[in-house]
């Protein structure tokens, strides 16, 4: 059973209390929020003014939540979120958030939307199927913090960025560059840039990646020796890329790869492949 309530200012008190809801999607921004007896919860969506003790109680009395979307929960600051069943989290303009620790041993996709960079850690390695950053912010995207923060999700298959920027092609490369060295190992790259206001300046692209056991043929791969396993550099096999608009530079981005990776065997590069 799942339940969903909207916005209405006349409410005072939001209180359930039914053994078999599995799902609920509540946005109320000045109401009290009770939920701890839906014990067999599975997916809860919240727009509200919750806190920080608020989501640690609760979380601690609801142990069958698998998947947890905060929106626009302005009172969050510093948060825990243990849980031995969670796999989706997705914290998306909680705008005064700036520390979060996991324990969530099955968590497989994080959605971080936001427009500063947050503390990230957890007790458990974090092997994300699909990690997906949104950064508004308009300054520099790389500083130290940006890096700290996407290292914590290098082992992501998948790693989704979502900048506010006019255009990817200016420093693509550089972006391109950084993050297989911050995440080594990605199936699948995708960089979405643009303003949400400007729709034709909406870009994305897509770099799907495919790697070989790397071979070094006697070179020195001093760039692997202290890591727990190869560099792209010496086992990446193919690149697909895929722009929706044109605008990344394709020989740039060839020289790029057949320049750095020792193993690459194709390259391919797509205009208007991405929906």
């Amino acid at each position: 059973m799942a339940i969903g309530i909207e916005e209405n200012r006349d409410l005072a008190r939001v209180e359930l209390e039914a053994p078999n809801l599995c799902s609920v999607h509540i946005v109320q921004t000045s109401c009290e929020i009770n939920l701890v007896h839906c014990k067999n919860l599975k997916k809860l969506k919240l727009q509200a003014c919750i806190t920080d003790d608020w989501l640690n109680d609760h979380l601690s009395e609801l142990p069958l939540i698998e998947t947890l979307e905060l929106a626009c929960c302005s009172l969050l600051k510093r948060i825990e979120i243990s849980s031995d069943q969670l796999k989706s989290l997705a914290l998306l303009a909680c705008w005064n958030l700036v520390e979060v620790k996991l324990d969530a041993p099955k968590l497989c996709r994080f959605n971080h939307y936001t427009r500063s960079v947050i503390s990230l850690s957890s007790s458990n390695a974090l092997n994300l199927s699909v990690a997906t950053y949104g950064m508004i912010s308009r300054d520099d995207p790389w500083n130290v913090k940006k890096i700290e923060f996407l290292s914590k999700l290098s082992n992501s298959k998948l790693l989704s960025l979502s900048l506010q920027s006019a255009e990817i092609c200016n420093w693509i490369g550089e972006l391109v560059d950084s993050l297989l060295w911050i995440s080594p190992l990605l199936d699948i790259l995708t960089i979405e840039a643009g303003s949400t206001y400007k729709p034709d300046d909406y870009d994305k692209i897509s770099f799907k990646l495919s790697y070989e056991k790397p071979v070094y043929k006697g070179e020195n791969s001093s760039c692997c020796k202290f890591l727990p396993f190869p560099c792209w550099r010496h086992c990446l096999k193919t690149v697909k890329i895929d722009n929706r608009r044109g605008s990344a530079d394709k020989e740039t981005l060839s020289n790029y790869f057949f320049e750095n990776a020792k193993t690459l065997e194709n390259f391919q590069f797509l205009v208007g492949g991405i929906s």
